[in-house]
């Protein structure tokens, strides 16, 4: 896709882009390691409701858009596409859709190596579990944080809707356990074996995290339109 080209360049003429990106997969990896149990035993529920489902996926994620907006907000980011006389809301789409795409891709490897590292008595079950939750979650994570990059200045509001993600997607199994299924935290960890949000079964959330990431997506690409229109 024509419009999809300026995300992905991001990401392949710019080798430090992949920097924090390879920086948490390392990190991942070495937590797999230590995750490994003596005889043979399942690590892969430590890892992935441990290191991966708290940090390293929604961090994957939130490289991943970082590199594909180039730092910028997304109003920024399409700001060269858009004056060539393209859509403002089209570019917005293929830019966030290419975040997610990646997005995916790395968090879903990234996950299923690190189960393959940890090791489990149901190794092939849990690699592919690991595969399509973690591709999942990084694409409903690179839509939340393309929305959270259409506020503030230079696109700011990314790292208040990391904060929102943690604090909110955090409360499965208290009071305010509910507000936990409108996040990507809450619904991916009741995915990977976790608490959860609301007691509402695991495919209910796989449901809610892709209703989510795509209301984001069409969310953010809306705000995109609109702030290039006041222009």
């Amino acid at each position: 896709m024509i419009l999809a080209r300026v995300p992905l360049a991001r990401f392949t003429n710019a080798p430090r882009a992949w920097l924090s990106i390879a920086l948490w997969s390392a990190f991942a990896i070495v937590s797999a390691l230590a995750a490994r149990q003596p005889g043979g035993g399942s690590g892969a529920d430590r890892i992935l409701l441990g290191a991966f489902g708290n940090v390293v996926a929604p961090l994957l994620a939130f490289a991943a858009v970082g590199s594909a907006l180039g730092g910028e907000g997304l109003k920024e980011a399409i700001r060269p596409v858009v004056a060539l006389g393209a859509s403002p809301s089209r570019v917005a789409l293929a830019t966030v859709l290419t975040a997610m795409g990646v997005s995916a891709a790395v968090t879903g490897l990234v996950g299923g190596a690190a189960v393959a590292i940890a090791g489990s008595p149901h190794l092939g079950a849990d690699l592919v579990a690991s595969l399509w939750i973690g591709a999942l979650g990084g694409a409903c994570y690179a839509a939340w944080f393309s929305l959270g990059a259409t506020f503030g200045r230079g696109g700011g509001g990314r790292a208040t809707f990391l904060v929102l993600d943690f604090l909110l997607g955090s409360s499965a199994g208290d009071t305010s356990s509910t507000i936990a299924l409108f996040t990507p935290r809450g619904n991916l960890h009741n995915l990977l074996g976790g608490v959860a949000p609301d007691d509402v079964p695991q495919q209910v959330s796989s449901v809610a995290l892709a209703l989510l990431g795509g209301a984001c997506l069409l969310l953010a690409a809306r705000r995109a339109n609109a702030a290039s229109a006041k222009r």
